[in-house]
């Protein structure tokens, strides 16, 4: 190897010098060694690393909410890891039939789910639900089912189409005595005939008929039954619930609910993890394969060789191997936040390399033999290089000491990874560039990739460079102080997802306790004090136990039962009200007796009465110029439409009616019991809000006043604030761990206050206008992006490292450090990183794609603001 006084500097240790001939001397045994590490490392990951699902092992266990959530999921495993089945139809009969369909088979699927509960078709509860309710109710049925008895009476005669075109004739000629509003009902007639004459499946549903008010608040959309299923969960696969889901979605198909009228949805927990872990594996496959195209291609003009793009790409296989192996043997998973670390390793795991191989282009610029310029690009990037990896390891392992399990997973995981990075760049690099001819043209290096004269722009307008980073750095502080944190899991979730819409429609609709809280009871009297405590706040709408389904006043409420009883009568109360379709000549009749008496309407009634008329009058055109098979056909259609849902309508109410006696405790089905009152005698109380929990205030204001009374409580309410404290303070913690321990580092290697102040300044700068961007973009800390600004100090304070290295070695183009070879290893080095980060942003997970839009954007902001301000920092340095 030849003399080269260029790469020798006074004071370098020796040994690095020897330890790169020597990799130059023996690049087989090293390459050998290095590739050997990885495919063993691979090996091991490929076989034992998995991936955990839970999210509440994002979060330490040992924190106190955490504690009262598996005691509360321990006692009452319905509570938590369910999947919710949501049976959706336009008329109430219609859900509730096919819920009860779906629960008996679910039933014959123990080896998928170990436990079916469907609340409202409970035999109990739907025998005894008119005692479960306020006497307010019971009033407001019976006055709605006294207007509608004149009309039910009539039709339990005859419960067929031209009995009931029959009736509305009467009601017709008698409306000024009938207190029942006509217009719903001629509309609602109307529907079913113009349904049946379009050959579409609309049954009219009786139940929302009958009580108006009560369907009030699902008459604008479909009628929903929730079935809450216990699946069986495999924790020893990748995605436990993936079976429980995939069997679901089979019955579904097999029940022939995927779509139509009426279909069946699927959410809950279980759907939530199972379909967000899809999006995040999707989402990281997409970024992954996009990030390396982007690197690839950004290396390309960067190196301008296509033997030293492979060098840089071959470092960053080895490098991901060893460190997924290091992963399997130190954590054994990955989580739904660091399996995003293999994207950005795609960004990180290049830079070390591009940096060696530009210095080895410029070494080749100089005239250096390629041995020669190998050891002259590692000596001369050895204490930036490792500056750079220490200082980003920093970023990383900044998360290590918080709460924040999830991001120390990924904080250990790629802090290591910086150093095995390091480690290659010293090996494999320096082994491969010594078995590769050396690329050709090297001199098109002296050609600056920008105009000089855009350079030297930080050197020439020193002062307007630093007062203008002043000004910015205001304007960051205060729109830093605008920056929000969204604490809610659902928003970082894939929002086009089956089990997210279906939960959100829930949640909009009243209809799931997904933000309801639970407290445990030790026994009846503490559940019966607490419980009517919680009722009394004004941000609960009730808190329900076990004692609601006994309640107190029952011998009230039979008498108000008795009335509606004795308000119908046995005429309708033992009707038989299925019946067969009418002949075609009685339904004619009876459309030609209804037409008159429907068009004499010119009140309120009006428009529903001409509707009618009109939908009659086709119908009777049809009747009259159909074959006779069609009219039939036509006559069977019609009464499907108008009276298939009679009978589910009015027989449960029959029932429902039939109860003579109070209920108490005692007489309460196991089954039942078992989901309000543990083995262990604990007592279940659900705390239902009064007010919209999407407010965070609300939240808070609801989650404050019910603590006040039971402080050990658990829900989503609790995981949102509780979570958000311990991100949050993670995040604080870390930020300033970062901080002190990127500082204290520089300060050590550096030996320079000044020097390190000057490499911090621009750092900040860069963190105060992400700050100021995510305010601008309406973009909120969550529990995916929060790393960012952490991670982003640890990584951008490599650029200042590096233009302070090269600064302080001088032999600069033009006394300007931003015209040599490091400023362009900054520069692609950056792009390769902003380009791995950037994927993140396509991705269907939310919190995934917030992430790598932060993680894009900030760095590009470090960048500028480095390589903008610094150079006029450094030139009295």
């Amino acid at each position: 190897m030849s003399a080269d006084p260029v790469a020798r500097r006074p004071g370098f240790p020796v040994y690095v010098e020897r330890w790169l001939a020597l990799v130059t001397r023996r690049p087989w045994m090293v390459l050998a060694v290095v590739l050997l590490i990885a495919a063993a490392s691979l090996a091991i990951a490929s076989r034992q690393l998995g991936v955990n699902t839970d999210p509440a092992d994002l979060l330490d266990r040992d924190l106190p909410f955490q504690d009262v959530r598996a005691r509360v999921g321990a006692a009452f495993p319905l509570m938590d890891n369910t999947l919710l089945l949501v049976v959706e139809a336009p008329a109430p009969e219609q859900a509730r039939a096919t819920a009860e369909q779906l629960s008996g088979r679910l039933r014959e699927m123990p080896e998928a789910f170990s436990a079916v509960d469907w609340p409202a078709g409970d035999r109990f509860l739907r025998d005894n639900g008119l005692l479960l309710r306020p006497p307010a109710d019971l009033d407001r049925l019976a006055d709605q089912l006294g207007r509608a008895q004149p009309m039910l009476a009539r039709l339990a005669r005859s419960p067929t189409v031209p009995g009931l075109l029959g009736l509305l004739g009467e009601v017709a000629d008698n409306r000024d005595a009938i207190e029942l509003d006509l217009d719903p009902v001629f509309h609602s007639i109307a529907d079913g005939v113009e349904a049946s004459l379009a050959g579409e499946d609309r049954p009219l549903s009786w139940q929302r008929l009958l009580t108006p008010a009560e369907a009030s608040a699902d008459t604008a959309g479909p009628a929903r039954e929730v079935l809450l299923v216990q699946p069986v969960l495999d924790f020893g696969k990748v995605m436990a619930g993936r079976d429980a889901v995939l069997a679901a979605r089979a019955l579904r198909e097999d029940m022939r609910l995927s779509d139509g009228p009426v279909r069946m949805r699927i959410t809950g927990s279980v759907a939530l993890a199972y379909e967000e872990l899809q999006s995040v594996i999707a989402g990281a496959s997409l970024a992954g394969l996009l990030a390396l195209i982007f690197v690839t291609v950004m290396m390309y003009v960067g190196l301008r060789s296509l033997r030293l793009v492979l060098v840089a790409l071959l470092s960053l296989a080895v490098g991901l191997s060893i460190t997924l192996g290091f992963a399997t043997l130190a954590i054994g998973h990955l989580n739904l936040i660091s399996v995003a670390f293999m994207v950005l390793y795609v960004g990180l795991g290049v830079n070390y390399a591009i940096h060696l191989l530009l210095r080895y282009r410029e070494g080749l610029v100089r005239g250096l033999v390629r041995e020669d310029a190998v050891v002259y690009s590692g000596t001369h990037l050895l204490g930036a290089l490792a500056l750079s990896a220490a200082t980003t390891a920093i970023g990383f392992f900044a998360f290590v000491p918080t709460s924040y399990a999830g991001v120390a997973e990924l904080g250990l995981i790629a802090g290591v990874a910086m150093g095995i990075t390091f480690a290659i760049s010293y090996t494999l690099v320096p082994a491969v560039l010594s078995l590769i001819p050396p690329p050709g043209n090297v001199q098109r290096d002296t050609v600056a990739v920008l105009p000089v004269w855009l350079l030297d722009i930080p050197l020439r307008h020193l002062v307007a460079v630093r007062w203008v980073a002043v000004a910015l750095a205001v304007i960051g502080l205060v729109a830093a102080s605008q920056l929000r944190f969204d604490s809610d899991p659902l928003n970082l979730r894939d929002p086009e997802s089956e089990s997210v819409v279906a939960v959100r429609d829930l949640l909009a609709g009243r209809a799931t306790g997904h933000r309801n809280l639970q407290a445990i009871a030790p026994d009846r009297a503490t559940a019966e004090q607490m419980s009517g405590a919680l009722g009394a706040l004004p941000s609960v709408d009730r808190a329900v136990t076990l004692l609601n389904f006994a309640p107190e006043g029952q011998d009230d409420k039979l008498l108000q039962i008795e009335e509606i009883r004795w308000l119908l009568g046995p005429d309708i109360l033992a009707a038989e009200w299925a019946s067969q379709p009418a002949g075609v000549d009685a339904l004619s009749e009876a459309i030609a007796a209804l037409r008159p008496a429907l068009d004499e309407f010119s009140d309120a009634a009006s428009a529903g009465a001409q509707r009618l008329s009109s939908a009659l009058a086709a119908l009777d055109d049809r009747l009259r110029s159909e074959s006779s098979a069609d009219r039939d056909a036509l006559a069977i259609g019609l009464h499907r439409q108008l009276l298939s849902l009679l009978p589910a309508a009015l027989e449960p109410l029959g029932q429902a009616l039939s109860v003579d006696r109070p209920v108490s405790l005692d007489d309460l089905p196991a089954a039942l019991r078992s989901r309000w009152l543990s083995p262990a005698g604990d007592w279940l109380i659900q705390i239902f809000p009064a007010g919209d929990l999407s407010e965070a205030d609300e939240r808070d204001r609801f989650l404050r006043d019910v603590r006040a009374v039971a402080p050990a409580v658990s829900g989503m309410p609790v995981i949102q604030l509780e979570s958000g404290r311990a991100i949050t303070s993670a995040f604080q913690q870390a930020l300033a761990l970062a901080l002190i321990g990127i500082a204290l580092l520089l300060l050590v290697l550096l030996r320079s206050l000044a020097t390190t102040v000057r490499i911090m300044l621009p750092l900040l700068l860069g963190g105060l206008l992400t700050a100021a961007a995510m305010v601008s973009l309406d973009i909120a800390f969550n529990f995916a992006n929060v790393i960012a600004l952490p991670l982003l100090l640890g990584v951008g304070v490599d650029n200042g490292v590096h233009l302070v290295y090269r600064h302080r070695a001088g032999d600069l183009p033009g006394g300007n450090v931003l015209r040599s070879a490091t400023a362009r290893g900054i520069v692609f080095g950056a792009l390769t990183t902003i380009a791995s980060f950037g994927n993140l942003a396509f991705s269907p997970h939310t919190g995934t794609a917030s992430m790598g839009l932060v993680l894009a954007f900030g760095l590009a902001l470090m960048v500028l603001a480095t390589l903008i301000v610094l150079p006029a920092l450094l030139r009295r340095a």
